[in-house]
């Protein structure tokens, strides 16, 4: 009955560990594509950098060109309202993407702490697969002991009863 009931047991253990490891599997695949998502985020991030620096140079640029052209035309209002409206255009696209900028950062920060959680998670999960790993040896040690140990007493049954039935032979024979 014993026997049974470790068999039982040994199947239960068994579904844990194929659930575990669908669940590390799965985890795994999350970390993964976690990391993706960072690393696309972050080519974005180091993009939207180069277009600031960009942008900011050419800000500067523009800045430098605007005072050329405000010594050499001096009254030449419409031009220089253009160039201040450039400049304008430039200073709003460039703080337009320092916000974007700075969401991409925090979108990131978001995905590096679920990258952590799911670290966290799987790593929880492989010590959990570990523990139900060893438990399963553990079990399948003592029933092949069990099993062992059956051998052992049915061996014995056997040599009792033939020593029995010589007993009895011999008794017979009185």
């Amino acid at each position: 009955m014993s026997l049974k009931i470790k068999e039982a047991e040994l199947f239960q253990n068994l579904e844990k560990l194929n659930s575990i490891a669908d669940l590390v599997q799965d985890t795994k695949v999350q970390k993964n594509n976690l990391k993706a998502l960072k690393d696309s985020l972050e080519n974005e991030k180091e993009e939207l950098k180069q277009k600031i620096q960009s942008l900011e140079q050419s800000n500067a640029e523009a800045q430098e060109q605007l005072k050329d052209i405000e010594a050499k035309i001096n009254n030449q209002g419409s031009e220089y309202s253009d160039l201040i409206s450039k400049i304008d255009n430039l200073e709003k696209e460039n703080f337009t993407l320092k916000e974007n900028l700075n969401q991409i950062e925090k979108d990131l920060d978001v995905s590096e702490f679920k990258l952590e959680e799911a670290e966290k998670t799987n790593q929880s999960l492989q010590e959990e697969f570990e523990n139900t790993n060893k438990e399963l040896k553990l079990t399948k040690e003592q029933l092949s002991q069990m099993k062992k140990n059956r051998k052992e007493f049915e061996k014995k049954i056997d040599e009792l009863n033939q020593e029995t039935d010589d007993m009895l032979k011999e008794f017979d024979k009185w």
